[in-house]
This record gives structure tokens, C-alpha cells and sequence, in this order.
């Protein structure tokens, strides 16, 4: 099975057992005017590069991070963005630190909490965005979700089987439905939903349908009948009812098992609410301590445990 950290939880919907997890957290803060920010970090970098992979990425493009330190650790990366190259001198201070909370060392994270610390506010820590991972253990082919009034995309291809999108990227809402089996090479099924949060209220949540009965939902048809239910398969629910009411009884009928096909996903609110409080939590305190410590928690011992 997958391997969870602390910041996850199971529940269940229609006999099936779901888990809810934190898949990537991003905080962002600024940097004192007079600290010496880079060179202390840079000096950190330079003595992790002889026990860890370290990458440290230079740009000057728009709307990029002058500096991007990236540190992996097996499973674990964090990453560091220092100075923005934006619109105003303000935007030169701006910086984020970002990891998957299940998979973190946290002796690394320490360590880099504790150089970044004394060149910020003492509040420095605000969370910008944060990842949801749904897992559930059907095929990809028994899970969809319908377009609404967000861009859609699709993709296929033989490695990572099928994916969907929903929204923009990297904006809040923007919601990815792929074949965890394929993309971690699992000996069991799995599809895995994502969706993107802000650093408060819930973001729009798509419609996902599940099929129980292992019925392929978008490409058991084929030649136009295929294409028409693909493309009704991408509508809301309002113009879904108006375009399928336009077809005759005999396409309807034939149509029927292929499309709106399977159980609406019933989201566990009071489970993302109590993953969104313990984000927000460690936002304010910042506290690592034992129970943070999720390579412990997974049995995996840290490089830096004996340091």
C-alpha cells in the first residue's frame, strides 16, 4: 500500500475504503530588507550537497524565483524559492517553501526552517496553497469527472494510462484525475484525484462519477456514437439534461449505459476540514516536533537522524 505520514485519513463511500491525504503543502513569506538570506542558505546548501541531492536552479525570467534550492531525501523534496522576479521591488523579498508533508524528513526541514527563520518576521510562515490527494481503488476507467465551465483537458498515453484536468494550473480548484496504478507502478488498482487549494475556503469540487460494475465510461462505443458520448460526458449537468434530450429514444437508449454512467463521489467534508486545520495549525506554530516526524512514522530512517 501507499505510504502515509501523519497528515492523512480513511474513510469510506460505498463499501469501498477512500483515503484523504496532503499531497503538497506551499508556504510563502518574505525576507528582511537587511538579512543576509541567500549567503546563509547558500551556506546550508553547500554543506547538505556532500550527504543529499541537492539542485539549485538560477533564472531571471519574469515571474520566476531568482534562486530555487530543491533537496531530496528518497521520497522527500523540498523546495525553496528566494526573490521574485515580479513587477515591483517589493516582490524581490518574496519567497515559498514547499514539500509533501507525508514524505518529509524532518530533520532536513529543520534544518532549513531554522536558517530561513531569523532572516523573516516572527509570523512568517503564511500557507498560499496546498494539494488534496483522494485515492480510490478502481480501475481509471471506472472514474471520470463531467466538464463544467472550467477549461478541460484529456490525455493518454501508454505509460500513465489516462488523465483528465480540470481548470488552470497551479490556480485554486484546478483538479487532476489520473491512473496511480500506472504512475507508481502498483500491483493493485488505484486512481487518484487531486485538487488544488487556496489558503482558506473550499475551491469549486468536480463532479466524479464512479462505476462499480468495472463498465469503461468514456470508450467502450465506437466511431460517431463513441464521439458523442465523450462529448456529453464533458458537459455540466444543466446542458447535459438539454443536449440528451435532443436525441431520439433509440440513440438515448444506446447511449444510456455509456454516459452519466456511475456513483457521484460523496465528499468526506468534515475529513478535508480536519487535513485544511492541521495545515493551518502548523502554520501558526511551527512546531516539529516527535509526532511530526513522519519518516519515523514510516519505518524509514532520516540521513540526518544521527547527524
Amino acid at each position: 500500500m501507499l505510504k502515509y505520514g501523519s497528515y492523512h485519513r480513511t474513510t469510506t463511500f460505498d463499501g469501498m475504503e477512500i483515503n484523504y491525504s496532503v499531497d503538497m503543502v506551499r508556504y510563502s513569506f518574505k525576507y528582511d530588507f537587511d538579512s543576509p538570506i541567500c549567503s546563509d542558505f547558500q551556506r546550508l546548501y553547500d554543506k547538505l550537497s556532500d550527504k543529499i541531492e541537492t539542485n539549485l536552479f538560477r533564472t531571471s525570467k519574469a515571474f520566476q524565483y531568482t534562486n530555487l534550492f530543491v533537496f531530496t531525501v528518497g521520497e522527500c523534496v523540498i523546495k525553496v524559492g528566494i526573490g521574485l522576479n515580479g513587477i515591483n521591488r517589493e516582490d524581490n523579498f518574496k519567497c515559498f517553501l514547499e514539500y509533501n508533508p507525508n514524505k518529509v524528513d524532518v530533520d532536513l526541514l529543520n534544518m532549513i526552517v531554522e536558517t530561513l527563520r531569523p532572516c523573516c518576521l516572527k509570523r512568517w510562515l503564511s500557507l498560499s496553497r496546498w494539494d488534496l490527494a483522494i485515492d480510490i481503488p478502481v480501475e481509471r476507467s471506472q472514474a471520470c469527472f463531467y466538464k463544467d465551465r472550467r477549461d478541460y483537458a484529456y490525455f493518454k498515453s501508454a505509460r500513465k494510462g489516462v488523465t483528465t484536468y480540470l481548470g488552470k494550473r497551479l490556480s485554486e480548484g484546478f483538479t487532476k484525475l489520473y491512473d496511480k496504478t500506472k504512475e507508481s507502478d502498483l500491483d493493485y488498482d488505484l486512481t487518484r484525484l487531486e485538487i488544488t487549494f487556496g489558503d482558506s475556503d473550499l475551491p469549486t469540487m468536480p463532479d466524479v462519477y464512479i462505476d462499480g460494475g468495472q463498465t469503461n465510461l468514456m470508450v467502450a462505443l465506437s466511431g460517431t456514437n463513441r464521439v458523442l458520448a465523450l462529448l456529453l460526458n464533458q458537459l455540466d449537468e444543466t446542458d447535459f439534461q438539454t443536449y440528451y434530450g435532443m436525441l431520439n429514444y433509440k440513440l438515448r437508449k444506446k447511449l444510456e449505459p455509456h454516459v452519466k454512467k456511475g456513483k457521484k463521489l460523496e465528499y468526506d467534508y468534515k475529513v478535508i476540514y480536519e487535513l485544511m486545520m492541521d495545515i493551518k495549525k502548523f502554520e501558526k506554530e511551527f512546531n516539529i516536533d516527535d509526532d511530526f516526524h513522519n519518516l519515523k512514522f514510516m519505518n524509514i530512517e532520516s540521513p540526518f537522524f544521527n547527524a
